[in-house]
This record gives structure tokens, sequence and C-alpha cells, in this order.
């Protein structure tokens, strides 16, 4: 999964919507979009924003299926599901550590 898809999982996930999450990451939300729909890589300065906005660490955005994972996708295009549930977990896991702190 790309980049700009973990951005747009994640900001979901946390209940933003685009232009929330650009105005607090100092960006335009025509950048965002073009951020999440993979047309353009964002700076690291931005990345580091935007992942400080979604109080994830910048690394869960980068994350990407291994090669078997992506392997398990093109068999089954379904098997999609199974690894957004892994995400969220992983976002729920978070969720819980950064409202500890």
């Amino acid at each position: 999964m790309p980049l700009g898809t973990n951005i747009k999982l994640v900001r979901h996930a946390r209940g933003l919507g685009l232009t929330e999450l650009a105005h607090a990451a100092g960006i335009s939300a025509s950048h965002l979009s073009l951020i999440e729909n993979g047309r353009r890589s964002p700076s690291v300065t931005v990345l580091r924003s935007i992942a400080q906005h979604l109080r994830v660490p910048s690394n869960v955005l980068l994350w990407e299926p291994s090669s078997a994972e992506q392997e398990a996708l093109a068999l089954n295009p379904q098997g999609i599901g199974c690894l957004l549930h892994a995400l969220y977990g992983i976002l729920s896991e978070l969720s819980i550590r950064t409202d500890i702190t």
C-alpha cells in the first residue's frame, strides 16, 4: 500500500476531513489530495507534520506489505481487508499509547 493510501486510511480512522488535516499540517487541501492519490510525494517535513497531526509515527504511514503479502493479495484481492484490519489494529494500539502519554 502506498504512502498516500496509508495517510488516507489513518485520516479516516481518526475522523479527520481532508481540509482539516491539510490545514493542521500547513499544506493546501489540493496538495494533500495529490499526496493521498499518489501523484505527489511529501517532503520529510510535510510527512512529519502529517504524522504528528494524525498522532502516529511516520513509519506507520510508510508501511508497505511484504512481498509475500503482495503475492497473497495478487491471488486474492479480497485479502486487502485482512491487511487493513491489521493496520487498524496497529492504529488502535497506538491510540491507546498516545492517549496515555
